[in-house]
């Protein structure tokens, strides 16, 4: 069942071709399919003739998109009917869940597969580092996680998030970079591959003295994964990590954190 309203008008007919239909509603339209909801000031649905299979919506003007857990917002919005995905275009697109937010320049919301596709100055805010499942390699659990790249792929059921060029996740001063990163959330797991950069700036090492102080630990890598089941990261490829004066070289290298430090 489908339907679209506006405050003006109901709906107007427009024969455009032979095969296509096009009804427009003006002045908080809505459009309503299943659970999936569109609302902006001016929206256009066309619908094939032979079929009356809807082609697209066509809305814009303050766009808006929501499905159960599902939200999204830009100038305007594109939803095609045969693969039911929502393109989102113009102002500040962004795409959110409880779980997490995605901003950037293009979002692709495929509402069948639940995917979300983005370019652009991609920023993912996870609400919280419970929201990742404790996949980031990050101490503080109640404070947000934001990893920024060219692009990205969001799997919202699975929580898995493919971030590519230029990748960076960060929480207060860690982060770790990469050409890409992966976040699984039910992994509890984050993996980085191409020239990967870490740095852990509340580590804390042992003086002659006994005294333990705050030294921050860089690293280089070619790839990087993190498992926060066995607290590890592990480096491979060209290893290079740094604690002060300290290095160590290698081509693998595993590093330990301390539970809950």
């Amino acid at each position: 069942v489908r339907t679209l309203t506006g405050r003006e008008m109901a709906a107007t007919f427009i024969r455009e071709t032979q095969d296509v239909e096009s009804f427009v509603a003006a002045g908080d339209a809505r459009f309503t399919e299943r659970q999936r909801t569109l609302t902006s000031q001016r929206m256009t649905a066309k619908f094939s003739r032979t079929t009356s299979a809807l082609e697209t919506v066509e809305a814009a003007g303050d766009a808006k998109f929501n499905e159960l857990d599902r939200n999204g917002q830009s100038d305007a919005m594109t939803y095609t009917g045969g693969d039911g995905v929502v393109k989102l275009r113009g102002g500040e697109p962004v795409v959110w869940d409880s779980r997490a937010r995605l901003k950037a320049t293009e979002i692709d919301s495929d509402t069948v597969n639940k995917v979300s596709n983005a370019r652009g100055k991609v920023l993912t805010t996870y609400y919280s580092q419970e929201q990742t499942g404790g996949a980031a390699p990050f101490k503080n659990t109640k404070s947000p996680v934001f990893i920024a790249s060219n692009a990205a792929e969001f799997q919202h059921e699975t929580g898995v998030g493919v971030y590519t060029g230029n990748a960076r996740a960060w929480q207060d001063d860690n982060f770790v970079k990469a050409e890409r990163l992966v976040l699984r959330n039910q992994q509890k797991r984050m993996e980085g591959d191409g020239n990967v950069q870490s740095a852990l700036y509340q580590a804390r090492r042992k003086e002659a003295n006994g005294e333990r102080v705050v030294v921050p630990v860089f690293a280089t890598a070619r790839s990087m994964t993190y498992s926060d089941a066995e607290r590890l990261l592990h480096y491979a490829g060209d290893v290079d990590i740094r604690q002060g004066n300290d290095r160590i070289t290698s081509e693998v290298s595993d590093v330990y954190l301390m539970k809950d430090t």
